[in-house]
């Protein structure tokens, strides 16, 4: 016959936005009934989500941005006119509206709109797979840390307070400097500079949970250490690390324009929005949209990518009480 407290360890369920209510354990559940069976809270439905963005339109807004561009970009191959490294000498420098040439050509004669199409792409892959990373990397040195304490959390967040030492964006370029500049050693980069920020976000949340009464519970009953670590406290972590990933997200992809700027992200002649900056800047009197063009769609997927960031945050400190 199982005890009470396996039956809580059993009923738990990891953080969710319920309406009108916020986070519930197992334990406060059982406590709450008398036969200890979990209750469980209704989630949010998708009719929700909708009326929560029609009364916030500016995230709406910010949503349909960020899908359009990773839609757009995935299907750059099938939807750009030309190929973006085709050079064409006798086209070169054509203004917006040319024949052919929508968005108009560079100084090398290659279609402004295909490399507009496709300079979208490294940035997206590069900040979404960099944060991926960091998050994976950082859940599991702030759960260790946070947990396990004693020396383990010591030397662990020394190494953090190493990393956050430096600017983080001298500590990217330093990284690509040093491997070479590619995709992967890019991604590498801003995944290191970013890990601290998740690794102390998650070993605060950690030491919080540990002294919450579900895992005392679990402690008394005999459950492993891995087990609490994985199946009780992480859950509970999934929530505010998401939160902070769609921020950092934003930040991820300021930097991969600012190494792709700097001549060490993407390489030419593969398009990229950040070093389409660069090459822009030599002719912004005579060609503005050369340089204009994709620094705006920079700034615009990193705008839409912070508005995301802020409404959620809103949300989850308000465990979904702003939901209608």
């Amino acid at each position: 016959m199982p005890t009470a407290w396996a039956r809580i360890g059993r009923s738990w369920k990891p953080f969710r936005i319920c309406k009108g209510k916020a986070a519930v354990t197992g334990l406060d559940r059982a406590a709450s009934l008398p036969d200890g069976r979990a209750g469980r809270p209704k989630p949010i439905g998708l009719s929700a989500v909708f009326r929560h963005l029609a009364r916030r339109p500016v995230v709406a807004l910010s949503w349909v941005i960020v899908l359009a561009v990773m839609l757009v970009s995935l299907l750059a191959p099938w939807l750009a006119p030309f190929d973006p490294t085709d050079q064409a000498t006798t086209d070169r420098m054509l203004p917006m509206g040319s024949d052919a040439f929508a968005m108009g050509t560079d100084q090398f004669g290659r279609d402004q709109l295909s490399r507009l199409l496709w300079g979208g792409r490294p940035l997206i892959v590069i900040s979404l797979v960099s944060v991926a990373i960091a998050i994976a990397a950082g859940f599991v040195i702030g759960l260790c840390a946070g947990y396990l304490r004693g020396w383990i959390d010591m030397v662990l967040m020394r190494v953090m307070d190493v990393i956050l030492s430096f600017p983080l964006i001298l500590f990217a370029i330093v990284i690509v400097a040093a491997l070479g500049p590619n995709l992967i050693n890019v991604i590498i980069a801003i995944a290191l500079s970013q890990i601290p920020v998740f690794a102390r976000l998650v070993r605060a949340l950690t030491v919080g949970e540990t002294a919450k009464e579900y895992v005392l519970a679990g402690k008394a009953v005999g459950f492993s250490t891995p087990r609490i670590m994985l199946s009780e406290i992480a859950p509970n972590l999934v929530g505010p690390v998401i939160v902070q990933g769609t921020s950092v997200i934003a930040v991820a992809a300021l930097y991969s324009a600012a190494l792709s700027y700097l001549g060490l992200g993407i390489q030419p002649p593969e398009p990229d929005w950040g070093y389409m900056v660069k090459e822009g800047q030599q002719l912004l009197f005579f060609a503005p949209s050369l340089a204009l063009v994709p620094g705006i769609c920079i700034a615009v997927f990193v705008t839409a990518w912070n508005f995301i960031g802020d409404d959620l945050r809103d949300l989850f400190a308000a465990g979904g009480e702003t939901m209608p």
